[in-house]
């Protein structure tokens, strides 16, 4: 339900859900713990490895309260300011190649 109500947000819809719905549709989309997958964590320790190739790892598993989501993993080229998400063993509907600076 959440997602239906950033996406009613994004398009600027109005929900036919009442508003305590919408709160509770959110609060427990937000407080899902996240699990990193085996992929995942193994990803992560090959960016870790190429650390002296200057790929940095910036951040990991970051969860963004206000919509619920999270990114897997943030990394950068050493001595630069542009840092690209990383997202892993997500359904293809939801890849996307982006980086911006932050």
């Amino acid at each position: 339900l959440h997602q239906v109500l950033l996406w009613c947000k994004e398009h600027e819809k109005d929900s036919l859900l009442p508003p305590k719905l919408r709160k509770e549709s959110k609060l427990s989309f937000i407080t899902i713990e996240s699990c990193p997958s085996k992929l995942q964590k193994d990803i992560l320790k090959v960016f870790e490895l190429l650390e002296s190739l200057g790929i940095v790892v910036v951040n990991e598993e970051i969860h963004y309260n206000q919509t619920g989501y999270s990114l897997d993993i943030v990394i950068r080229i050493k001595n630069s300011e542009k840092e690209t998400a990383v997202e892993i063993d997500r359904p293809p509907t939801l890849l996307m190649v982006s980086s911006t600076k932050v």
